[in-house]
């Protein structure tokens, strides 16, 4: 795992379970039954929301969640489920109402009680004003919803199955003899309903002519408050609420092209921003962001917040074979993160996927990267002797390792920083993650720049490092080309990954002729003499960081002699 920084340390401590009340009771782990269907009745409590088999849910703000073994229809529904919901039950990532709706008291038949013997907390004062907005826009969601054909797939389907479960008609008693009840819907069954969610959205948003966000709220807020979810059963609506969640974010995703999967699902959404987002420059292709995220003791903590783009016009994606329309740039980034951890390097920044909004409305957010806001200074505003240090050079070289593996040729000096602790340990953080993992890169020293060959001139690597120690060489060694595939399997194309395997087998190559030539050496030595003459700033990042790091002081020298320098002119 990468070590604790600023946004780990916030969102590692095991969050408590929440009620849609904004009341906060222990966590605890929940059973789901099922086969038990409820009789359709008022909206009552929900169930409480569980996983199969009995386990407790991994909490949306796990650290880096170790991928899943099976990459399941249930593992996705329930971390999509796990989603947080405001008071109204909407979706955080998919509160498109207005600003008044959203402040309403939740209803009451959503509010879950606490368990126990805890006292039951007094609901917040509604004033009329209160009660006249909600009624005022359950009404404009029923009526949207009820105008569309049919009152909508969804509803007409929930409603059969109510009437199966308990008919109430002559038509529901002879459709439950020739159908019998209603089956958990699970498996296709589950898949078939959210494609009629899907079409329900869609047809309200061309009909209604709102956006897709507004749409899916548009559903909830009529299947939740509006007489269109009279007769269907609890347990349905609950599974509405939760595919309505799930469409909200396949919504966002698809201008993206970015799968949904429990490591790409939003880790942090507008109601873990304490501050309005500001623009603090852009990158060489993308806005940047500095966010305040709210820490858990109520304190605040710096992210950084880089939207996602649908091209990839960087020189280095189009050398390494990333597509220009499809750079999967989440994914490249979620499989540095996973590499880094497999391998403990722990010299990349902390990534995670954010829906946010940058401005525009919370109808129209940003699908971004969210990042620790790394530490310290840029390489190419650091003096050359600190890369003299032997914890400098040890870690400078895990980075270059890592990007040698991941066919990363964009690791420039502004794209890492170093910073000392307060152990006066150095650490090293690399940022920017996007240009990796190309397809064209079979070779771990293809990242480099060749002079005869001008295509090449966008990269910023260097050839395979000189000098490597004992628990790097062990570590790169024990990987193999399975856990390679198992790593990325969920997160590139097939000949990306083995593109991967190849470049790995490549620095394998690499450490057998180190161990050959005894250049495999203790991690205490990376201080001596003899280490550091070996790193040159054609085959080091640490050599090419002292050479550039000198060649700025002489030209810093040179712009002062010149300013020193009389001016004969103005005699």
């Amino acid at each position: 795992m990468l070590p604790d920084t600023p946004i780990r340390i916030a969102r590692n401590p095991a969050p408590a379970a929440r009620n849609t009340s904004g009341n906060t009771a222990p966590s605890r782990t929940a059973t789901r039954s099922s086969a038990s269907l409820d009789t359709p009745t008022g909206l009552g409590g929900p169930p409480a929301r569980s996983v199969a088999g009995g386990q407790t849910p991994a909490p949306r703000n796990a650290l880096l969640p170790s991928p899943p073994s099976s990459h399941s229809q249930q593992s996705f529904y329930t971390a999509a489920s796990s989603m947080p919901r405001s008071s109204a039950g909407s979706s955080q990532i998919s509160s498109s109402l207005p600003s008044q709706a959203q402040s309403l008291p939740a209803p009451s038949a959503l509010v879950e009680l606490p368990h126990g013997n805890a006292t039951v907390p007094k609901p917040p004062r509604t004033t009329i004003r209160d009660m006249m907005a909600r009624e005022r826009l359950r009404d404009e969601a029923r009526q949207m919803y009820a105008g569309l054909p049919g009152g909508g797939k969804v509803m007409k389907r929930l409603k059969e199955r109510a009437g199966r479960q308990q008919p109430t008609t002559v038509s529901d008693r002879w459709r439950a003899r020739l159908q019998g009840k209603p089956q958990p819907m699970e498996g296709r069954r589950r898949e078939d309903f959210k494609a009629l969610v899907h079409a329900d959205v869609s047809s309200l948003t061309r009909t209604g002519r709102i956006p897709p966000l507004m749409a899916v709220d548009t559903i909830r807020m009529a299947a939740l408050e509006g007489s269109l979810a009279n007769g269907t059963l609890l347990q349905d609506r609950k599974l509405l609420l939760d595919t309505l969640d799930q469409v909200a974010v396949e919504q966002l995703y698809r201008p993206l092209k970015l799968q949904v999967t429990p490591e790409t699902l939003p880790e942090f959404t507008d109601s873990d921003v304490a501050e309005k987002p500001v623009q603090v420059g852009s990158g060489a292709y993308n806005k940047v962001y500095a966010v305040k995220l709210k820490d858990a003791d109520g304190s605040t903590i710096d992210g950084i917040f880089k939207p996602l783009n649908t091209q990839e016009t960087g020189g280095v994606a189009q050398v390494s074979g990333i597509s220009r329309n499809d750079p999967q740039t989440a994914m490249r980034n979620i499989a540095t993160v996973a590499y880094a951890r497999k391998l403990g390097l722990h010299v990349v920044v902390d990534t995670r996927l954010a829906v946010i909004d940058t401005g525009r409305g919370p109808l129209d957010p940003d699908v971004g990267l969210m990042m620790e806001r790394a530490r310290g200074k840029p390489a190419a505003q650091t003096p050359a002797h600190l890369f003299r240090r032997g914890d400098v050079c040890e870690e400078l070289t895990k980075l270059q390792l890592l990007d040698h593996l991941t066919g990363q040729g964009d690791r420039h000096g502004n794209n890492y920083f170093i910073h000392f602790g307060a152990d006066d340990r150095a650490k090293i953080a690399g940022i920017d993650n996007d240009q990796c993992f190309g397809k064209n890169v079979t070779d771990p020293a293809g990242i480099r720049a060749i002079d005869d060959d001008s295509d090449t001139w966008v990269l910023h690597g260097t050839e395979l490092p000189p000098v490597v120690d004992f628990r790097m060489a062990g570590t790169i060694y024990a990987l193999t080309p399975q856990d390679i595939r198992e790593m990325l399997a969920d997160k590139l194309k097939p000949e990306e990954i083995e593109a991967a395997i190849q470049r790995h087998q490549g620095v394998k190559a690499h450490i057998d002729h180190l161990h050959a030539t005894g250049r495999i050496i203790d991690p205490a030595d990376w201080g001596l003499h003899s280490t550091q003459e070996l790193m040159t700033w054609e085959n080091s990042y640490v050599g090419r960081a002292i050479g550039k790091a000198q060649a700025r002081l002489a030209e810093q020298a040179k712009e002062l002699e010149k300013a020193a320098a009389p001016n004969h002119k103005s005699w």
